[in-house]
């Protein structure tokens, strides 16, 4: 697994992975992801958050609840999550650090906790397992993961409870939603360095035809904006053409529109819905596209898609978020060749 980094490489682009786990299958399954992405020679922490008693009761639980009893018992999961996952790594030749961040020592809630641990260990990769569905421990939820990506300024990779590993040496589909934003560029160029050797690429924009009850927008606007969008997609999936014709002239790639349903339908389910079909074994995204005709991979998108998702999810934002709240609207594509050189 200490083989010398490739170009194309998960170690020519992150240097230490953090992994946030817990007692569920969710947590197995990230951990078996990540070891599958072909991380040698990547530094490797692991952490499990140990929340405060008191504040997983629903209000007005029993008082007479032994609550020192219970502290133990949460304690107790966590480190065998711990166990387990770090067993995991060893098995794959791995070693990994571990620690139990107690939020009745440090304070405040899971999300910042995660997120505070991400920006003290430097951490240039965060991996969350993901349950779409309500539990004790809750912050390897899609309701949490969520918050998370909002707060940590490392890529995050959402791998959801019901999908189980079967990689070799990195994903060999890797399907990216597009959308002309800086985000979306910054996700291409992150989510290439996870990309096995030969994958098959595939750069696709959506168009939303969905007529919802709320829309109050006369017909012919909603075409003229339909119009509008197809244009934007057009340069979107040029601009990721020629990414990945740079980066990677040899891999089999290709682009093209997806379409809402007519009714009843939304971006989110739609990528969703084709990265299973297709079928993926990892979906990137943007989580800060600019607002107008192509800002559809705003965080409401990309929060909702790490919600339901089946697919692991590398979410992205861009380098230079702080440039847009400046007037700047978009990334050549000559910057973005350098900023994979530096890489």
């Amino acid at each position: 697994m200490n083989q010398p980094a490739s170009p194309h490489s998960p170690s020519a682009r992150f240097s230490r992975l953090l992994l946030c786990v817990d007692s569920s299958i969710a947590s197995i399954h990230a951990a078996t992801y990540a070891c599958q992405l072909g991380v040698g020679g990547v530094q490797i922490r692991v952490v499990s958050v140990l929340e405060i008693p008191r504040a997983l009761l629903p209000i007005g639980w029993p008082t007479g609840l032994n609550i020192a009893a219970f502290s133990n018992e949460l304690r107790e999961s966590a480190n065998v999550a711990l166990s387990k996952v770090r067993r995991i790594f060893e098995d794959h030749g791995l070693t990994v650090e571990a620690e139990l961040i107690d939020l009745a020592r440090y304070g405040g809630d899971v999300s910042h906790a995660l997120a505070s641990e991400a920006q003290r260990w430097n951490a240039d990769l965060l991996v969350l397992g993901a349950r779409q569905h309500h539990g004790l421990l809750r912050w390897v939820e899609g309701a949490v993961s969520g918050p998370v990506t909002k707060l940590v300024k490392c890529p995050v990779i959402v791998v959801p409870e019901s999908y189980e590993p079967q990689l070799q040496h990195g994903p060999t589909k890797i399907l990216f939603a597009v959308d002309g934003s800086p985000a979306s560029h910054q996700a291409l160029l992150t989510g290439m360095t996870l990309a096995a050797r030969g994958a098959h690429l595939r750069a696709l924009f959506v168009l939303d035809r969905t007529i919802r009850f709320t829309d109050v927008v006369p017909v012919d606007v909603r075409e003229e904006a339909l119009v509008d969008q197809r244009e934007e997609g057009k340069r979107a999936l040029a601009a990721a053409a020629e990414v990945f014709t740079c980066l990677a002239p040899s891999f089999p790639a290709d682009y093209g529109f997806l379409h809402t349903k007519r009714s009843g339908d939304d971006i989110a389910h739609t990528l969703v819905r084709e990265a299973v079909r297709w079928p993926a074994d990892l979906l990137v995204m943007g989580t800060h596209g600019r607002r107008g005709v192509a800002g559809w991979v705003l965080g409401s998108v990309s929060n909702r898609v790490a919600r339901i998702t089946a697919t692991p999810l590398l979410l992205v934002r861009a380098a230079a978020d702080h440039a847009e709240s400046h007037g700047e609207t978009d990334t050549p594509t000559v910057e973005i060749r350098s900023l994979w050189s530096q890489s």
